[in-house]
């Protein structure tokens, strides 16, 4: 025992430093210095006034890597993307946010070879991370300095072309609405789901979240946000707008008033509300495994929706306008499905000679 009542082994950190209350492990970490001699006590508060003067230094320096945490977050406020690009974005410009810390420079004296040099760090990046990459600081800078005074001005990585998706053919289509079983509520509304992406081309995230009031249903024609935050208008086939109208009579009984959005869960906790994308790739899967084809995912419908519209005769251009594509390189992209054999259709000497009107 010591002369406070305290076990030895409390004193030494054995095991019975665990038995000891709050109070008890405050006065254990104080006496020490309470028993010290007044000189031997002086001592050790300059060296504690020492240390907070490091403490504070390095707070400054950390101040610079403070402020473009706070550029980047009002960055992320100011900005309407989705949840997926700016957790990309957000994790590029906190690894560059950290990297210029390490070099003591703040975010406003980086330079074009400054930046070169963080990207020639990451050796193991693809071309597609270094592309996402620049594209984070572009619009970084761009928002904090201005375009004319940006370090990213000169920069661009080639992003190389990804492998060629999944792209349904005809067949597979019309396999896949032959399965779809419309006797049920489920039925019905994952045909409706179907038609609609194949008719235009709808993103994952826009069929979860497009809105009742968004649905100009005589005319055949919705809105969507779509990706970059900026509003898009769709139009849809007699067929289609058939689905949806025997959709929404089913979805009358199922979905609260409150819920707004057109597509709702039927089973679970969620059923009457809004389901996720993950819920979307999983109803993908199943209408595959009925149809007994290939499996596919959300996006393939996209990729099928340009692909089938140019083998229908669509302009390029107005397939761009269709599906919300920034430019005519992203619908070559998408359709990459098409081949040669699909021009057979529109054989110039065929439509001379009247064999094809």
């Amino acid at each position: 025992m010591t002369g406070d009542g305290f076990p030895l082994s409390m004193r030494s950190g054995g095991e019975g430093c665990a038995t000891l209350s709050p109070v008890q492990r405050r006065r254990e970490r104080m006496s020490p210095f309470i028993r010290l001699a007044p000189a031997t006590r002086t001592e050790l508060c300059e060296r504690r006034q020492l240390m907070g003067g490091l403490v504070d230094r390095a707070r400054e320096t950390n101040d610079k890597g403070t402020a473009m945490r706070a550029a980047i977050e009002q960055l992320m406020s100011a900005r309407d993307w989705s949840a997926e690009t700016q957790r990309l974005y957000r994790y590029h410009l906190i690894d560059f946010e950290s990297w210029l810390r390490k070099r003591d420079l703040p975010y406003r004296q980086a330079t074009t070879e400054s930046i070169r040099a963080w990207l020639d760090g990451h050796e193991k990046w693809s071309a597609s991370s270094r592309h996402n990459a620049v594209c984070a600081l572009k619009a970084f800078y761009q928002f904090t300095v201005g375009e004319a005074a940006s370090p990213t001005r000169g920069i661009r990585v080639r992003r190389r072309l990804p492998p060629m998706g999944r792209t349904l053919s005809e067949a597979e289509v019309k396999q896949l609405l032959a399965a779809i079983d419309t006797s049920t509520a489920g039925g019905v509304r994952d045909l409706s789901i179907l038609t609609l992406m194949l008719d235009t081309g709808l993103r994952s995230s826009e069929v979860c979240r497009l809105q009742m009031d968004r649905l100009e249903r005589d005319k055949r024609v919705l809105s969507v946000k779509v990706k970059g935050g900026d509003w898009s208008y769709r139009v849809y086939g007699e067929y289609t707008a058939a689905c949806l109208e025997a959709w929404l009579s089913c979805r009358y009984w199922i979905a609260p008033l409150s819920c707004q959005v057109v597509y709702v869960g039927l089973r679970g906790r969620d059923a009457g509300w809004r389901f996720t994308r993950i819920g979307l790739r999983a109803m993908c899967y199943r209408w595959s495994e009925r149809a007994g084809i290939r499996r596919f995912s959300p996006h393939a419908l996209r990729r099928t929706f340009a692909t089938l519209a140019l083998k229908g005769g669509a302009p390029t251009r107005l397939v761009q306008v269709a599906g919300a594509w920034r430019d005519l390189d992203m619908v070559e992209r998408y359709s990459r499905a098409l081949s040669a054999e699909d021009f057979r259709a529109w054989a110039p000497t065929d439509r001379i000679m009247g064999i094809r009107g």
